[in-house]
C-alpha cells in the first residue's frame, strides 16, 4: 500500500483492514509518528517512512517477525536481519 507523498500528518484510515499487507510505504508525509497500528499487520516485510517527521523509531517495530526492510530517511535504510 502506498500513501506516498500526500503531505499527511496523521494516517486516517484503519491499517487493521490490511491484515494481508507485506509492504507499506508512506514516504514524504508529514507523519510525525509511525502509526501504532502497524504492530497489527504481521505480515509486513517492509516499511518506508524516509522523508517524514518522524525523529524516533520504537524499537517495537522489530517485533514484527517479518519485517526485513525498514527505510526510516533519506540516508539510512536500515536491513533487518532475521533472529
Amino acid at each position: 500500500m502506498g500513501i506516498f507523498g500526500y503531505s499527511i500528518s496523521k494516517l486516517e484510515i484503519d491499517l487493521s483492514e490490511f491484515s494481508e499487507l507485506e509492504v507499506l510505504d508512506l514516504r514524504n508525509n508529514k507523519l510525525r509518528s509511525i502509526p501504532p497500528e502497524i504492530m497489527g499487520l504481521k505480515k509486513l516485510t517492509h516499511i518506508l517512512i524516509d522523508g517524514n517527521e518522524i525523529d524516533q523509531v520504537s524499537k517495537n517495530i522489530y517485533e514484527l517477525s517479518n519485517l526485513k526492510y525498514l527505510s526510516v530517511d533519506d540516508d539510512q535504510e536500515n536491513m533487518i536481519g532475521k533472529k
